[in-house]
């Protein structure tokens, strides 16, 4: 998994070099759970945080 990451993460900062940290660490990790993404937007699904959690 980790490799994985560095190499999301040098494909995400390549795509979006204005992007700063915090930025990049949230896509590389949408990128790497895109499924659950696309299924979560999809609205086939439930999140994985309860909803009495806030976000943030």
């Amino acid at each position: 998994m980790r490799g994985a990451w560095v190499e999301a993460a040098a494909r995400v900062a390549a795509a979006v070099p204005e992007a700063g940290p915090a930025s990049i660490a949230y896509l590389t990790a949408c990128s790497l759970r895109r499924g659950e993404v696309d299924r979560l937007a999809d609205g086939d699904g439930e999140p994985d945080v309860p909803p009495e959690v806030p976000a943030g």
